[in-house]
């Protein structure tokens, strides 16, 4: 495997830190490996952040996922060169495309491909998780309910799965109060019932 991330890196051309994947079964995507996957020992695992788009990224072309509008996500920090130290260094670092919205289904489906990909470095099952914005956020709670992530944190979601369906799972919301697209109350009640939930 190490010779397979060495070779990647070597021939990614379309971006400085990001790789095309493509699974033909779910999504293509974005990939980012650490400097350090390719140089520390192949059985070591890496954490997982999975990142999905919100539907201004929407469609067939992965470049849509670091283009202006996508400002502020981790795949934008990653290629610019501008993510925290603990993502850059720490972190696989995951950005599927879709063009029909987040199954939570195609969702694990695609994160079972990441685990056979011979590209992506081994990867710790334990340690596996979802972030997203606006569609995204809310396709990252209905992720986070297969059972497949240690943690979601939707950001500013356009709706949530149930909050029963995620008792057992941290989740770490955030959302402006004064956001102008997507009601802030999606997130505050998602909180409450969570909470409540205990």
């Amino acid at each position: 495997m190490l010779r397979a991330l060495v070779a990647m890196a070597a021939t990614a051309t379309a971006w400085d830190h990001l790789t095309e994947i493509r699974d033909p079964e779910t999504f293509a995507a974005l990939l980012y490996v650490p400097e350090g996957a390719l140089t520390h020992a192949e059985d070591q695992s890496w954490p997982l952040l999975l990142y999905l788009h919100g539907a201004g990224e929407s469609g067939s072309d992965v470049r849509e996922l670091i283009s202006e509008g996508a400002t502020g996500t981790p795949p934008v920090a990653l290629e610019r060169g501008a993510a925290i130290p603990e993502l850059a260094e720490q972190f696989v670092v995951v950005a599927p495309q879709t063009s029909r919205g987040w199954d939570p289904s195609d969702v694990a489906r695609f994160v079972d491909f990441l685990g056979r990909s011979p590209i992506v470095p081994k990867l710790d099952g334990r340690r596996l998780y979802v972030t997203g914005h606006s569609m995204g956020g809310a396709g990252a709670t209905y992720a986070a309910t297969t059972g497949r992530f240690a943690a979601c944190v939707p950001v500013a979601p356009a709706g949530t799965a149930g909050p029963r369906t995620l008792v057992g799972v941290p989740v770490w919301a955030f959302h402006g109060r004064n956001d102008a697209i997507v009601p802030s109350d999606y997130s505050t009640r998602l909180v409450k019932a969570l909470r409540k939930l205990g």
